[in-house]
């Protein structure tokens, strides 16, 4: 029965990641969802002291979220941020006890007011090369804003190039490396926010 169920979340996943990759191709970074080895390297840049706070930006079907969950990260310390409704009805279902809150990463503090205070760390999927560049600054505003000062910020991109960041402006990169088994191949920035 368990196999069957968790067959069924696979294919109700990718149908929903497809669906909304048709609807809004600029919203998504990648026409599938990313892949467990993804998912294991993101996971393994969480900070594994004390009991960390983590908020996940833009988790889409939760393949990412399914990663750091097997990774040991509490699910009641984990909060996933969507904006899409019907991604939304799927992460509830997929993840019980992860507080899935539906809103915008450009009003991240807010969200994390009613809900935690600064984060140990934020895990991003969002795909920030497709963003207009004053949305980008206002969510990289939000991140810096909202991450503790020994926190860290995990970002994907699908730009293997290292120079061309845009969080370089605020944030100092201190860890990052490629999955190449992930389809299409992507790199894992791990980074920490410069203070005044």
């Amino acid at each position: 029965m368990l196999k069957h169920s968790s067959k069924h979340d696979f294919l109700s996943s990718n149908i929903s990641f497809l669906a909304q990759f048709f609807r809004n191709p600029k919203s998504m970074g990648s026409i599938i969802p990313s892949s467990p080895f993804l998912g294991n390297a993101m996971a393994s840049f969480v900070p594994s002291h004390h009991s960390p706070i983590i908020i996940e930006l833009g988790p889409g079907t939760g393949s990412i979220t399914k990663a750091l969950i097997k990774s040991g990260i509490k699910r009641e310390n984990l909060m996933c941020l969507e904006r899409s409704p019907k991604m939304i009805t799927l992460l509830k279902r997929r993840f019980p006890r992860v507080k899935v809150v539906e809103g915008d990463a450009c009003h991240l503090q807010s969200v994390l007011h009613e809900n935690f205070g600064k984060v140990d760390a934020i895990v991003s999927s969002l795909p920030l090369k497709s963003i207009p560049g004053p949305v980008v600054s206002k969510i990289l505003q939000q991140i810096h804003d909202s991450q503790a000062d020994e926190g860290v910020n995990i970002q994907i991109t699908y730009d293997l190039r290292p120079s061309r960041s845009v969080y370089l402006e605020k944030f100092t990169r201190i860890n990052s490396k490629i999955v190449v088994g992930n389809v299409p191949p992507a790199r894992v920035d791990v980074f920490k926010k410069k203070l005044a």
